[in-house]
């Protein structure tokens, strides 16, 4: 998939100018950048959600898993719901879930008695656990404490590694550990 000379603004800023990116089949790519720079926007253009730009952007990928920087839970469901989506996906979201730290005993718990936390693990348990295309992952340790953060890197090395993978991050030490393919975003 590459981007090429891309820009995008917002009325009178320019958020990014001419931005040229290639992502690298069964790679993990990391947008580094200071809060504001656009990593979010452009994980919002490689995922097709956001047209407005000039540029181009070829060899999309097609099916895409995205965890939003936003929890972006489903109120009505549970733990176990909200990761699996589907009953033949249980299975899977159950050993994801404990991979995160997230034991069984969550499972039945609604998003409204998450912590922040957990919220974000389970929001990114989700993402993993549907094969798809392209992972795109916004910010994966906003709000985690050392040893989730440690558990959820784990999780994401593992269960993604082979697959094609683009996580924004102020974590360059993360990033380093995945054997990353950085690009750093001026903000």
């Amino acid at each position: 998939m590459k981007l090429e000379n891309v820009t995008k603004r917002f009325g009178e800023k320019t958020v990014f100018e001419n931005l040229t990116l290639e992502i690298q089949e069964g790679k993990f790519t990391s947008l580094t950048g200071a809060s504001g720079c656009g990593k979010t926007t452009l994980l919002r253009i490689i995922a097709g959600l956001d047209n407005d730009y000039s540029g181009s952007v070829s060899g999309r990928l097609g099916v895409i898993s995205f965890a939003f920087q936003e929890h972006r839970l489903f109120e009505g469901a549970t733990v176990i719901e909200n990761t699996a989506l589907s009953k033949d996906k249980r299975s899977v979201a159950e050993e994801i879930l404990a991979d995160m730290g997230i034991g069984e005993e969550n499972f039945s718990l609604y998003p409204s008695s998450l912590s922040g936390g957990m919220a974000r693990r389970v929001s990114i348990a989700r993402a993993i656990v549907y094969d798809a295309d392209l992972y795109l992952i916004d910010e994966p340790f906003s709000g985690l404490d050392a040893d989730s953060k440690e558990k959820c890197a784990k999780s994401i090395l593992e269960r993604l590694k082979g697959k094609t993978v683009v996580i924004s991050t102020h974590d360059t030490d993360f990033a380093n550990q995945l054997d990353c393919h950085i690009y750093k975003q001026r903000g």
